[in-house]
């Protein structure tokens, strides 16, 4: 079939206009067809600011300021953020982060990390500024803390995750010394440790100020345990004024000097308890002057002993091989003098305890835990000490180290402690003094 061309011009505008909208036709057809849409995910953005960026050459404690924002359109869980601590650089005590923060961290070097609840798309975390200590450095020169944020969920970016606190150090900058009064505990001294119901405890309290200003209106407060009854201290002296109440004292002080140190003691009885209670004592200072440190209290315990028993018995070795036998008397303790005292090791710890001794030889006497000597007393020509430590231990004797005092031979025996709830058998064994 034969093709007929038009030479005409409006025709062949006619059929290129009908092209064209042809095309524009299948291309916007093209265009309005619906496209894979991308998967929505999180996008942690991390901004770091250091407070201050600049610090005196001695070292500071320094905050790093933390923003961070899911810029994301899905939810982040499991968001973290890692420190890295360059050497010498460590977190200053608690990091000082509210205990209400949402943020918890494991503070440890050289990487500390905390952790933050999900944030919902578009969301920013709780503010955090984590406290460092950074030692001192060279004028000029920079310590680098790099701050990292990830999460368990999977990202869009992780280019924005990552930011420096820079801190330089600046000789220009100096720190003014604070001024103020500081008083503070030395010491605290309560015992005896051990205590049973009617024990007299002696309490006390030293302490000082270790500021640069006079401390004015200074008052001491103790506090004891209810199981503990303050004796009267109205007789304290000049530079105290006390009163005592129903759990404790109240003491004022003269005015304390920079430098100035002092103590002062009281006495509580113990009015009961069980075995095991621990019987607090607690002193806390203060002052109307301004102080450098609030650091002002002090405390100890007692506790309530449970019963001890030492106990043991008198035997006359007749035949003088260091081993009680059945068939060898027991000692009179009314023949020869014979006494038998517990005597503490130190004696802070309270006064020897006469122990009776039963006409069978036997004696024994319940005792607070401490450390203790047996010690026996016989009259000199009536009886000596055998031999100690001879074969079988549940029937020899004890007591070892023996001296003259005046009329009376004294064996002791070793030093031993006494612990909670046990009991310690000491027995002795006497011969006849040779004539």
């Amino acid at each position: 079939m034969q093709r007929i061309r038009s030479t005409r011009p409006e025709i062949r505008a006619l059929r290129a206009g009908t092209a064209v909208l042809a095309f524009t036709a299948a291309t916007a057809g093209l265009a309005s067809a619906p496209a894979a849409a991308a998967p929505a995910r999180p996008d942690l953005a991390v901004t770091v600011s250091p407070d201050p960026a600049r610090l005196p050459t001695g070292g500071q404690v320094v905050g790093v300021g933390v923003g961070l924002v899911n810029q994301g359109r899905a939810v982040a869980d499991g968001v973290t953020l890692t420190f890295q601590f360059p050497d010498g650089v460590s977190p200053a005590g608690e990091g000082g982060i509210p205990s209400d923060s949402p943020w918890r961290c494991v503070l440890s070097v050289p990487v500390t990390t905390c952790t933050h609840p999900a944030l919902a798309a578009g969301e920013a975390a709780a503010p955090l500024k984590l406290r460092i200590t950074l030692p001192g450095g060279p004028d000029g020169t920079s310590v680098t803390v790099p701050v990292a944020a990830s999460t368990s969920s999977r990202e869009t970016a992780t280019g924005n995750n990552a930011a420096n606190a820079v801190f330089t150090y600046d000789a220009s900058i100096v720190i003014p010394e604070p001024h103020g009064s500081d008083l503070r505990f030395v010491s605290l001294d309560t015992r005896p440790y051990w205590v049973v119901a009617g024990d007299r405890v002696r309490n006390v309290f030293e302490f000082e100020n270790a500021g640069d200003q006079v401390a004015e209106d200074v008052v001491l407060r103790v506090t004891l345990d209810p199981n503990l009854r303050p004796e009267p201290a109205e007789s304290a002296t000049f530079p105290w004024q006390c009163v005592t109440l129903a759990d404790g004292w109240e003491c004022r002080h003269e005015p304390m000097a920079p430098g100035e140190r002092d103590l002062i003691g009281f006495d509580s009885t113990v009015t009961g308890g069980v075995a095991g209670d621990l019987l607090k004592v607690e002193g806390l200072l203060s002052t109307s002057t301004p102080e450098l440190n609030d650091s002002n209290g002090i405390w100890n315990h007692l506790e309530y002993a449970d019963t001890s028993t030492v106990h043991g018995r008198l035997w006359l070795d007749t035949d003088v091989d260091g081993q009680r036998d059945a068939d060898e008397p027991a000692v009179d303790p009314t023949t020869g003098n014979v006494s038998v005292q517990l005597v503490p090791t130190f004696e802070a710890n309270g006064p020897a305890i006469s122990v009776p001794v039963n006409a069978d030889g036997t004696y024994s006497v319940e005792a607070k835990p401490d450390e203790y000597v047996v010690e026996v007393r016989v009259a000199v020509g009536a009886y000596d000490f055998t031999v100690t430590d001879q074969g079988d231990d549940a029937a020899d004797s004890d007591i070892y180290r023996y001296t003259t005092e005046g009329e009376e031979r004294v064996g002791r025996s070793s030093a031993t402690y006494l612990y909670n709830g046990t009991e310690l058998v000491v027995d002795t064994g006497l011969v006849r003094a040779a004539a």
